[in-house]
């Protein structure tokens, strides 16, 4: 968005604003994903939280991903054991 007005010259002037702060998008490797997810459920007792946590991170691979397919499976697997 720019804000419109004139200098002391009667020059147009464009100035531009933020109108919200601007969010830096850090993008993980396969390999910070496969980390994040190993630490958030390293014990078959992790809570609903983690859970949540870990299946947030395969979001962050493309659905085509054979690592994500791997979690995935993974994390339902998890997550019957813990019904069970």
């Amino acid at each position: 968005m720019a804000a419109i007005s004139f200098d002391s010259a009667g020059h147009l002037q464009a100035t531009s604003i933020r109108t919200r702060p601007v969010r830096e998008s850090t993008l993980l490797t396969e390999a910070e994903i496969q980390k994040n997810f190993v630490k958030l459920i390293k014990n078959r007792d992790a809570d609903a939280s983690a859970l949540d946590k870990a299946e947030n991170l395969l979001d962050e691979l493309r659905l085509e991903s054979p690592l994500r397919h791997r979690l995935e499976t993974e994390l339902d697997e998890i997550r019957k054991f813990a019904t069970s």
